[in-house]
């Protein structure tokens, strides 16, 4: 699979959306620097907004043509259909960030990314409801058998011995419950990693 790599320029000033810029920021920023990184990371030109706001305290206007330019160039790396993949199977929201022009091929294969993810996540969840089911197997045994160990032990009335033969007995229906029910939960379990298979099979190849 191939992956895209965002290579950082030498001097890249590093800003988020919500970064609060001082005065010093704000009179020194290359703006089309700024915009270039936001782009490359997929944020959308409206973040300058914010900018905008930090720096109207120091008496500062971002440069909106310099900065859309370099948002523009920035946009160009991230609004690859590898990298829409990629986002998409890590499970990333798309910040509708992508000209016009390249948007429709990423968003397609964000979906697909985003399709592998949710096969990826029903597998961990399949995988996860049957080894909960074990260990509840195991547990019940395990009480079982400390059960048994009181029913044979000295120093219990006859009261006492039949109230843990009610409890062994409940605990014998638990277990043959629970036996019942695992084969089922495997069975989606195997199901979900089939799907997956197949997913990773048809879905990475295209990227």
């Amino acid at each position: 699979m191939k992956k895209l790599v965002l290579l950082a320029l030498p001097g890249l000033l590093l800003l988020s959306s919500c970064a609060t810029m001082d005065k010093s920021a704000c009179l020194t920023a290359d703006w089309r620097t700024i915009g270039f990184e936001d782009g490359s990371r997929g944020k959308h030109e409206a973040s300058i907004s914010e900018y905008r706001k930090n720096c109207a305290k120091h008496g500062v206007t971002p440069d909106l043509t310099a900065y859309r330019a370099g948002h523009q160039e920035g946009s160009e790396r991230f609004c690859t259909a590898s990298n829409g993949f990629r986002l998409g199977q890590g499970g990333s929201a798309y910040q509708n960030s992508c000209p016009q022009a390249l948007e429709p091929a990423f968003l397609a294969a964000h979906a697909d990314g985003m399709q592998l993810h949710r096969s990826n996540r029903e597998l961990q969840q399949r995988q996860a409801e049957v080894q909960k089911a074990e260990r509840q197997i195991q547990s019940l045994e395990l009480e079982l058998a400390q059960q048994d160990e009181m029913l044979i032990a000295d120093g219990y009335s006859r009261e006492e011995r039949i109230k843990i033969r009610e409890q062994i007995n409940l605990l014998h229906i638990a277990i043959t419950e629970a036996y019942a029910r695992l084969p089922e939960l495997q069975r989606l379990a195997e199901q979900a990693h089939a799907d997956h298979q197949r997913n990773v099979q048809r879905l990475s190849a295209r990227y």
